[in-house]
């Protein structure tokens, strides 16, 4: 056997053969280890062969000094300073550097195009390790340039610090022509504030290139772009409206439209101008001359500028862009308006002015002609439309002080908006104000309005839409966001609003700057209704919908597929409520042609078959945890596998442990086996009407048992998972004591059981068979009690030659002459193998009683049921399920109406109300029999505000059961029975789902039966009084007639009233009457304040109002000896 010396361990190392199961690692590598490898198994130290074969010394591209191999455990763990991760293993090291490499990095191929590249830069203090390929789900942002990192980029994981390979490669000394001396990298502070380059004028947070003597500031985004060179007739222009020159380009209509900044029109064709401050001018308008002649002879000559706030005093509107002015005389005019030829020597501009004072128009919005005027806005008048300043063309009502703008006056009365199109939008005042559904703002003055759905827009937002029109091209209307799309190059540090992915290429996609909002080509272009598998059997569509990252007041939905937080747009059923996020619902089409898909009722994505080798690393089915081997169905999302028989499961069935329903294969998130009582999740076939769940693996067992013992048909398990007792010895059955990981051994312990009756025999206590066959005999053994087989003392087994007690039960052989004798437990496989039905009509006993069986020969076969089966057309809500249908539903109808849903009782604390009537001392002034009392005691527990609260804590989580078409918990049937039969269907005029009834039905029934069991002198009365009275509103306001309540609510509150009033003024009297007394005992001197004591006392008493007493008293009275629920139903 071949042996080694190794420096790392101090005995020798033996070649040895590892299984592939045994868990194993190598000290080196820290890998698996498996066939060939050299060990000591004394010390349980091992190494893989070729680990144990590394050269003690290498010479490695990472590092300028040979490398030692180590062991690390004198050194305790390390850091590999290639891939920066943490190992315990070996490492090559350089003592002198403190420099480590793990055994994976030290392997790799000293070529550097294979090797990770690692530098040492100027602004980080750690080494930078080069990765090539990049997470798409990671955000990584170079410090230099301040831009995304998609792949080539330098890292320091542990400081998060990061640069692109080209700003990583960035020079450290540069000249550049837009400054004389020599510039020097430098990284900025990291703060909020950044620098000002002082090329562009932008302020940069990234690298900047920094003179020393003048302070001087380049950003390298600037640095990199040099001015461009002079060649032929592309010839630069030095323009005064600009600090950086203009160079002769074509514009054509692609990405972006730019305006021209003298004109202020578009900019097409050929411009000047300067790409990176987005700056243009028409050809024509860079050629201005610096004078223009005025439009009226002998006046001074107008000067070209760069307007400010300045007004055209020719068409009275504010001027965009360049101006002709003239500053002694204060006249301005655009650069259109002044190469206008004079149509009339000597004409005036005053001329055009009086024109617009003559101007006569009405307007829908107020009552008064309005006239036209010229405003400015240092005139500070603001349009009662848009609620902005009015400048240019205005018509006034100076009267009413009601102005707007020109644009204002001719906004259509009825917009046609992709954002709402059921219904045409019509142009409105809001004075009070409105929240636009666009831009999520509270907006003023005009609004695009639907009265019928209360939807609301803003004038900007609305008429932004034009932009589709005028450049289909550049924008696109979507039905998830107000405003226009627009086709967006640049990258935002955003996620797409659909998806909730980030941009990962330079494809398409369509954003709005404004809200931040973009989408990527593909997700605008999803389709708005789809069939999926997953929904067969409602027969409605799947819409897209946009509702759960648009409106974050929602509460929050799970995709059906998945079972994760859908993030983006979802497929929603609007019968059913089904939902599936983007990604589960198109993946059907994402699967490449020729794959082998199945579409599994059982699982929301398709399965593509694939083969397992039993050499593979373990797979588990997710449907009945067994492991996968050979033809298996995979998930490739969720990494899910699935037997090919496991996809053919029939989905409804009737089983004989359940004979009452019909039970239903379905994924539940926590369930109990109602068979072998083990907690679970995942698949399970789970009744529709009561709280009945069975496994996959125990839906394939069958009551085969006859047992004269019992009335039912028992059942074999290997196992039981909680405790039970055993109903013939009275003792208990120990549950299974489960694995912690799917490779580990359970403990077992078998049962015969009958699930229906929860009926439970040890296996030695239930029936045994009589006669078995055993593989190590020939002839046929059959049960004894016990066996002395001679009076020896001493017996043994002949199955596994140990010995045995001559008082437990046996098999022995049944012919006369053959002594074989076997323990119970050699042959206990052979027994289970015949409980379990593997050999029919097999007569059965039980010990010492002899209680007679049978294992039936008739196979009760599960019997398979129609999809739509009587039984299970109607699903049976979850309590999870209507809350989440209600607070949906009622976000919706009613947004103003509960706040807070809560598990807890609301209005804790209530009962101290009393507590400052009781006074601390002194003498009472008031009786708390007074109306100003009640009052408060009234406004207290039934408030009037419309942001109440109401809590669950009526009902427990139970099933719900069907009373005349309505769906309540089990416990509260009989209340809603009987409310029905008294009050009839208080539903009716409710526009609630049926779903959402459900829920307010069960909450006033849970109030009801509370009420049902709580005395008027109750300790915590308020409390719960609080919390009816909240049901009772949420009813009322969810259209629900609750008269009768209402008016039981005020009786009972005038009752409470009278006992803890009666009860503070009795203790105050009391309390009076013992101080009297007292002070009557003294000295003489004291008779005063004892006279005084009795006529407080005296007022005390009479302040109380006798018609309130009587009112509140008769009420308590009614019900002294009986709850405050009793008269109610």
């Amino acid at each position: 056997m071949e042996t080694i010396a190794h420096f790392s361990h101090q005995h020798l190392l033996t070649i040895c053969a590892i299984r592939e199961h045994e868990e194993i690692d190598c000290a080196a590598c820290e890998k698996h280890c498996s066939n060939q490898s050299y060990c000591c198994k004394k010390c349980k130290f091992f190494l893989h062969k070729s680990c144990a074969e590394l050269s003690r010394e290498l010479k490695h591209d990472l590092h300028p000094h040979n490398l030692t191999l180590c062991d690390t455990a004198n050194l305790g763990c390390r850091h590999c300073d290639a891939c920066l991760k943490r190992f315990r293993g070996f490492t090559y090291r350089c003592e002198l550097c403190n420099f480590d490499l793990d055994i994976e990095c030290a392997r790799k191929s000293t070529d550097c195009s294979k090797v990770t590249k690692q530098i040492q830069h100027f602004s980080h203090g750690d080494s930078l390790i080069l990765t090539e390929v990049i997470d798409e789900d990671k955000e990584l942002w170079c410090r230099a340039c301040k831009r995304r990192c998609l792949s080539n980029a330098y890292s320091c994981d542990s400081c998060q610090f990061f640069l692109h390979e080209s700003c990583a490669e960035l020079q450290q000394e540069l000249c550049h022509q837009v400054h004389s001396h020599t510039l020097k990298l430098c990284p900025t502070v990291d703060d909020d504030a950044g620098l000002s380059c002082d090329f562009c004028g932008e302020i940069f947070h990234g690298f900047v290139y920094q003179c020393d003597e003048c302070r001087f500031q380049l950003d390298v985004i600037c640095a990199q772009q040099l001015p461009p060179s002079e060649s032929g007739d592309q010839k630069e222009m030095d323009h005064f409206g600009h600090r950086h020159p203009l160079t002769p380009c074509t514009r054509k209509d692609q990405d972006e439209i730019f305006k021209c900044r003298a004109c202020d029109k578009s900019c097409l064709g050929q411009v000047y101008g300067c790409e990176r401050c987005e700056y243009f001018l028409h050809e024509s308008c860079a050629k201005l001359p610096l004078e223009w002649e005025h439009l009226c002879p002998g006046q001074h000559p107008l000067k070209l500028q760069v307007a400010m706030y300045h007004y055209c005093d020719l068409c009275a509107k504010r001027i965009e862009g360049y101006m002709y002015s003239c500053e002694q005389c204060n006249f301005a005019l655009d650069v259109l308006c002044a190469q206008m030829p004079p149509t009339r020597p000597g004409r005036r501009v005053t001329d055009t002015r009086q024109k617009v004072r003559d101007i006569r128009k009405r307007h829908f919005c107020h009552e008064h002609v309005l006239t036209g005027s010229v405003k400015r806005e240092e005139d500070r008048v603001l349009c009662s439309g848009c609620k902005k300043r009015c400048s240019g063309l205005t018509y006034a009502c100076d009267e009413c002080k009601f102005y707007l703008h020109e644009g204002c006056y001719e906004l259509p009365r009825e917009y046609e908006h992709f954002f709402h199109p059921l219904h045409k939008l019509t142009l409105q005042n809001s004075q009070l104000g409105v929240y636009c559904t666009a831009c999520e703002k509270k907006c003023r003055g005009f609004t695009f309005s639907c009265r019928e759905c209360k939807f609301h827009m803003d004038v900007v937002c609305t008429m932004m839409a034009k932009k589709v029109t005028c450049d289909p091209a550049s924008y696109i209307k979507h039905f998830s966001h107000g405003h226009p799309l627009k086709v967006i190059n640049e990258e935002w540090n955003t996620k797409c609003s659909a998806c909730n992915k980030q941009r990962l290429d330079l494809s398409v996609t369509y954003g709005c700057k404004k809200c931040r909002v973009w989408l990527h080509k593909s997700c605008a272009q999803l389709p708005q209704k789809i069939e999926h598998f997953f929904h067969k059997e409602c027969p409605g569509q799947l819409s897209l919908e946009a509702r759960p990252s648009l409106e974050p007041r929602l509460r929050k939905v799970k995709c059906r597929a998945c079972h994760k937080e859908c993030q983006g747009f979802i497929f929603r059923c609007e019968r059913c409520r089904f939902k599936l996020d983007v990604e589960c619902a198109l993946m059907p089409s994402t699967i490449p042609e020729g794959t082998q898909t199945k579409y599994f009722p059982g699982h929301g994505h398709p399965l593509q078959l694939h083969q397992i080798n039993e050499d593979a690393t373990v797979r588990w089915c997710s449907v009945c945890k067994n492991r996968c081997v050979d033809a298996t169905y995979e998930c490739s999302l969720c990494e899910s596998f699935v037997h090919e028989s496991c996809t053919e499961l029939t989905s409804i069935i009737s089983h004989p442990f359940h004979l009452d329903h019909r039970l239903q294969l379905r994924i539940k998130d926590r369930f109990t086996c109602g068979a072998c009582l083990k907690e679970s999740s995942g698949f399970t076939y789970d009744c529709c009407s009561c709280p009945f769940s069975l496994h996959v693996g125990c839906a394939n067992l069958k009551p085969k048992i006859q047992f004269d013992a019992h009335e039912h048909n028992l059942c074999f398990f290997d196992s039981l998972y909680v405790k039970a007792k055993c109903n013939a010895c009275s003792t208990e059955i120990v549950p299974c004591s489960g694995k912690k990981n799917k490779e580990e051994m359970e403990s077992k312990v078998e049962v015969i059981r009958c699930v229906r009756c929860n009926y439970n025999r040890h296996l030695l206590c239930g029936p045994l068979p009589c006669t078995i066959k055993s593989k190590n005999h020939n002839h046929d053994i059959q049960l004894e009690d016990k066996f002395l087989e001679d009076n020896s003392g001493i017996y043994y087994c002949d199955a596994c030659e140990r010995t045995r007690s001559p008082i437990e039960c046996v098999y022995r052989c049944t012919q006369p002459r053959c002594p074989y004798v076997a323990h119970f437990d050699c042959m206990k496989s052979e027994v289970t193998c015949l409980l379990k039905g593997e050999q029919k009509d097999v007569e059965l006993r039980t010990l010492r009683t002899r209680i007679s069986g049978k294992l039936m020969s008739e196979d009760q076969e599960i019997t398979k049921c129609k999809p739509h089966g009587e039984m299970c057309t109607k699903d049976v809500p979850t309590l999870e399920n209507l809350l989440d249908a209600f607070l949906e539903e009622e976000q919706m109808k009613f947004p103003d109406a509960f706040q807070i849903l809560t598990k807890e009782m609301c209005g804790l604390g209530l009962e101290s109300f009393w507590e400052p009537l009781k006074g601390e001392g002194g003498i009472p002034k008031a009786s708390p029999f007074s109306c100003q009392a009640f009052s408060q005691f009234r406004n207290m527990l039934e408030p009037e505000t419309e942001n109440s609260h109401f809590s669950m804590t009526f009902f427990e989580n139970e099933v719900f059961v069907d009373v005349e078409g309505f769906m309540v918990v089990q416990s509260l049937a009989p209340v809603l029975k009987k409310l029905l039969e008294k009050r009839g269907d208080i539903s009716m005029k409710s526009q609630l789902s049926s779903n959402s009834k459900n829920l307010i039905f069960t909450m006033l029934c849970g109030a009801i039966k509370n009420m049902s069991s709580t005395k008027v002198d109750h300790p915590f009365f308020e409390t719960l009084f609080y919390n009816w009275w909240n049901h009772v509103k949420m009813a009322k306001h969810a259209g629900f007639e609750t008269q009768f309540f209402s008016g039981h609510l005020d009786k009972i509150l005038r009752a409470r009233f009278a006992v803890q009033a009666d009860k503070v003024q009795e203790e105050k009297l009391k309390e009076l009457d013992g101080q009297i007394e007292k002070w009557q005992a003294s000295s003489e001197e004291w008779t005063v304040k004892a006279a005084e004591l009795t006529d407080a006392r005296r007022r005390y008493r009479e302040s109380a109002e006798s018609s309130l007493i009587k009112v509140t008293s008769n009420e308590a009275k009614e019900l002294e000896d009986n709850t405050v629920g009793s008269a109610l139903l």
